[in-house]
């Protein structure tokens, strides 16, 4: 399996499961592997996108298919740096102050 297609069938099955969906991995990876086929794509998150959104390969426009990736995959993970700074410490009690 090309590395492009496994990345992608290992995001939408992740995505599922975090979402407490049935997942088929069988079946992602044809999903997968029918966008691959038929089109230039080889970016993991754009084919995960194809595949949460329409399923099995199917005609749609570059710009529908950017859209898909933005709509599922919109920002990276945000990752726990360790101990907060003073401005972000300073930046939330500012914010308790005004919430409450």
């Amino acid at each position: 399996m090309v590395m492009a297609v496994r990345d992608a069938v290992d995001l939408v099955v992740d995505w599922l499961e975090l979402n407490y969906s049935p997942c088929d991995t069988d079946t992602i990876e044809a999903e997968v592997q029918s966008w691959y086929d038929h089109s230039d794509i080889v970016e993991p998150e754009m084919l995960a996108a194809a595949v949460l959104e329409w399923g099995w390969w199917r005609m749609v426009a570059y710009q529908d298919w950017i859209d898909a990736k933005n709509k599922w995959f919109e920002e990276p993970p945000i990752q726990y740096s360790g101990t907060p700074s003073i401005c972000e410490i300073e930046a939330a009690q500012h914010d308790m102050i005004w919430q409450g």
